[in-house]
């Protein structure tokens, strides 16, 4: 007779069907599981409290010759292994699509790999044991990088940006009614374009502090930084975007550059430093949350002549 199970957290398809003496495709195909298939798509997108209905096993017999040896293989065992990453925004629990990967060992070697439609990138045929997942951001901007948040399926207290609340957010001096709501925002953060993993600090410059110093605390060479905050490293077009976006007013000697000080208004740089997660267990899925930084600008106006 076949009965109900609930899935319990870190539960997977292949876990249940190992446990109840199936193949997993068996129970995920039954015609009495249509419902989850239809909602869920595959069986990696399956998460804690999803409901399969198990079929009884259905017997099967073998005629064998007496007086000799006979090797029998189940089916789907011993499993190759596998590894599945779901890549979700922090706030709204919604799947992030395009985000660049690296997965490895598989065989050895790193394998390159982005998510799908429902957030989610599978390798399979990985190294048993622990798993490296990271994501090269090199060459990227504040606006195709998500800032890691935590691992797992609640989402975070909200303390965000090495403590530094509301950095991230486009002070335009509307009310709230006019700013992105939860489709906007899902919009912006699953948009097509190919998106990376960083650990973002929202830094608020003080006084004696450079791009070159600040790049040179996170490993970047200064023109990297510069083109990850405002897409230049041409000279002129940072000190615009320093007056424009970080609100510098104080400049150098010669009056060429512009430098910070601890009263700049916002006075925020963005400081990106390399995100990965070594050693995950194989055949589970993993939930990345991740944000999408909307940087910090002085109120723009906008007008017609």
């Amino acid at each position: 007779m076949s009965v109900s199970h609930r899935l319990f957290p870190g539960e997977t398809l292949h876990d249940v069907a190992m446990r109840r003496g199936h193949h997993p495709q068996t129970i995920w195909n039954d015609p009495a599981n249509a419902t989850i298939r239809d909602l869920r798509g595959r069986p990696i997108a399956l998460v804690e409290g999803d409901v399969l209905v198990i079929p009884d096993v259905r017997p099967r017999q073998e005629s064998c010759q007496t007086h000799e040896r006979h090797v029998f293989r189940r089916l789907g065992w011993p499993a190759t292994p596998w590894i599945a990453i779901r890549v979700v925004d922090d706030p709204t629990g919604s799947p992030v699509a395009n985000v660049e990967l690296n997965v490895g060992p598989s065989n050895g070697q790193e394998r390159k790999a982005a998510t799908g439609p429902d957030g989610i990138v599978e390798v399979q045929d990985v190294d048993r044991g622990g798993v490296d997942v990271s994501s090269e951001f090199a060459g990227a901007h504040v606006e195709t990088t998500l800032d890691f948040v935590d691992m797992g399926e609640s989402p975070s207290s909200g303390e965000s940006n090495g403590g530094m609340e509301g950095a991230a957010t486009l002070n335009t001096g509307g009310t709230a009614a006019e700013r992105p709501g939860a489709e906007a925002r899902k919009a912006e953060v699953d948009g097509p374009a190919p998106k990376w993993i960083a650990q973002i600090e929202a830094h608020k410059v003080r006084t004696g502090e450079t791009i070159a110093s600040l790049a040179e605390g996170a490993g970047l060479t200064w023109q990297a930084l510069a083109q990850f905050n405002w897409g230049t490293s041409v000279p002129d077009r940072i000190n615009q975007h320093l007056r424009d976006d970080v609100g510098c007013t104080r400049k150098t000697v010669d009056g060429r550059n512009y430098v910070f000080t601890s009263d700049d208004e916002p006075g925020i740089v963005y400081i990106p430093r390399p995100w990965s997660l070594p050693g995950l267990a194989t055949d589970r899925m993993h939930t990345v949350r991740v944000r999408k930084l909307t940087p910090t600008r002085l109120v723009e106006w906008e007008f017609s002549i």
